[in-house]
């Protein structure tokens, strides 16, 4: 069960190899703690599929919801991925341009998402450092719009 997991990012080589991995805090101290790689295996790119063949570049803010499943903030890609409680990894929401469109997951579009969080309704807030808004996933609507912007709009 990925909750009982701290979820750290190992960037080597200057971002250029970006593992996620898990470490089990479970009443055991950091030092003695194995690091093991969780998903991708040190390649730049955005490939879905098991968590051993997936590809990230530069993956933040890492939240798990209710039912275990762990979105990461892919900066670079500028899509938002989802790793399923089996280890499946998808791309959640965006098309990979940068741009900035509300709308529906597949056809909404982000530019460096920064980092990314996760509500008691499980929906998602994320950060959008180009275009200097935070979105939101609504879960019930499955939709994302921008809840806060320069005008200082917030819903």
């Amino acid at each position: 069960m990925l909750k009982s997991r701290v979820l750290v990012i190992r960037r080597l080589l200057f971002e250029t190899n970006p593992l996620l991995e898990p470490i089990n805090s479970g009443g055991v101290a950091y030092s003695e703690v194995i690091v093991s790689t969780f998903a991708g295996y040190g390649r730049l790119g955005s490939n879905d599929g098991i968590e051993a063949i997936a590809t990230f570049h530069f993956p933040t803010g890492i939240p798990v919801d209710a039912n275990d499943n762990v979105y990461i903030a892919d900066y670079y890609n500028t899509i938002i991925r989802k790793i399923d409680e089996f280890g499946m990894v998808i791309t959640f929401a965006g098309t990979g341009s940068a741009s900035s469109t509300d709308g529906l997951p597949t056809e909404a579009s982000f530019n460096r998402l920064a980092t990314i969080s996760i509500d008691g309704n499980d929906n998602l807030f994320l950060t959008d450092e180009s275009k200097h808004t935070i979105r939101k996933t609504n879960s019930r609507r499955n939709d994302i719009y921008a809840c806060w912007n320069r005008n200082n709009r917030f819903d």
